[in-house]
């Protein structure tokens, strides 16, 4: 009940079109991220602080959205608030 309240004052327009910004986002970051790592394969020795730091900074940015899309695919499912 609490989780309900909370969540469906906070989220109270889920729908199609949000979710699937949301899903598209995280495509891009993926998609930007594998770039990055690729990127860094491409040269020889060891990757620069920099190559590195940027591409964890990529990839923290797709985990993050990624498991905020799980979070609100369980809020969804649990019925914690109404997706139209």
């Amino acid at each position: 009940k609490a989780n309900q309240e909370v969540l469906s004052a906070k989220l109270p327009h889920i729908d199609l079109d949000t979710i699937t910004r949301l899903a598209v986002r995280i495509a891009e970051l993926r998609a930007s991220y594998l770039a990055k790592a690729l990127a860094v394969a491409e040269t020889s020795g060891v990757p620069s602080v920099t190559a590195l730091e940027d591409l964890q900074r990529h990839r923290v940015a797709f985990e993050e959205l990624r498991e905020a899309f799980e979070a609100l695919e369980r809020v969804i499912e649990r019925g914690y608030t109404e997706a139209v």
